[in-house]
């Protein structure tokens, strides 16, 4: 007899092993069977797994930050060799005391590889990690975190339509410049670590990757009302990073019927992009919470 206890639990079991056995590879499939096992999962917690699991979390998001922020990450061999705790203590000049403790958060979740005691190397989920690629993800991720953590002591120092405000908002108040009067993404420009700032380059670049613009809209339905009026500029891009969207849409429909893109982001990015690499395109300076100078498109995209 089937104890009450798990009878939620294994019938969503029944159904998980059925999307198992008709599993067809693919974006779609993958995920309804990752949801489907947390619906096992969810069906069997209890208020006890429930704090543990988010204790775990949390802890692995600190031991992953960490790992990035001393840059123990980016120096553990590219190539799968390993390297030691006392390695990674002595190149990132932190106590080996520090090392222990967060790899073994992160091994415990699966990620890097323990090949001999204290001493690790890369293993698939670690190098989705890396902030050139997925682990940008992480890094914004951690980005929003900070403003999370902040937002209780925020809300009760700050005015109401405080949160409104660009310049004291609380991805602001949780870096500790609002006297700066400057928005985020205007302290993003002035911050002097540019791997900071390409973090989120690499973020728009990987958002792309994994969820491409084409198929989204059919841009190539245009394609009429474009000729009848080619003056209009086909598509303005709010937050280009380095075009990468317009490239693909541009490819997708055969040149976007002679139309002109406009790419749009901050000075940052946009003074730093070649225009020769951008034939067709016009490169703008644009901050997106201000008032969009550009009044007559065919499209707008903003991601």
């Amino acid at each position: 007899m089937v104890h009450p206890k798990v009878r939620k639990a294994l019938e969503e079991a029944r159904k998980l092993v059925a999307d198992l056995e008709s599993y067809e590879d693919g974006p779609i499939n993958h995920q309804a069977v990752v949801k489907q096992t947390e619906r096992v999962r969810i069906a069997l917690q209890e208020p006890i797994d429930l704090v543990t699991r988010s204790i775990e979390f949390l802890a692995l998001g600190g031991a992953v930050h960490t790992i990035l922020g001393i840059r123990a990450y980016h120096a553990m061999p590219e190539d799968g060799s390993a390297i030691t705790a006392d390695e990674l203590a002595r190149v990132t000049n932190v106590a080996s005391t520090v090392i222990h403790p967060i790899y073994r958060v992160a091994i415990n979740h699966g990620i890097f590889t323990e090949t001999a005691p204290d001493t690790y190397a890369h293993n698939d989920l670690s190098r989705a990690l890396n902030p050139k690629g997925m682990g940008s993800f992480f890094m914004i991720a951690l980005e929003f975190t900070r403003a999370w953590i902040h937002l209780p002591e925020y809300l009760q120092s700050h005015k109401t339509d405080d949160i409104f405000d660009l310049v004291k908002s609380p991805a602001v108040y949780s870096v500790g410049k609002e006297h700066l009067g400057k928005s985020y993404y205007e302290l993003l420009e002035l911050d002097p670590d540019p791997e900071r700032r390409e973090v989120w380059n690499a973020n728009m670049f990987m958002v792309d990757q994994l969820m491409p613009i084409v198929g989204m809209f059919p841009f190539a339905s245009l394609k009429e009302e474009v000729e009848q009026d080619p003056g209009r500029p086909y598509l303005v891009d709010i937050g280009a990073g380095r075009g990468q969207s317009c490239f693909a849409i541009q490819k997708d429909i055969n040149g976007a019927f002679d139309a002109k893109f406009i790419l749009q982001d901050l000075p940052g990015v946009i003074n730093n992009m070649n225009p020769e690499d951008y034939p067709g395109f016009d490169l703008m300076t644009y901050d997106a919470f201000t008032p969009q100078p550009i009044k007559s498109t065919h499209l707008e995209l903003l991601l």
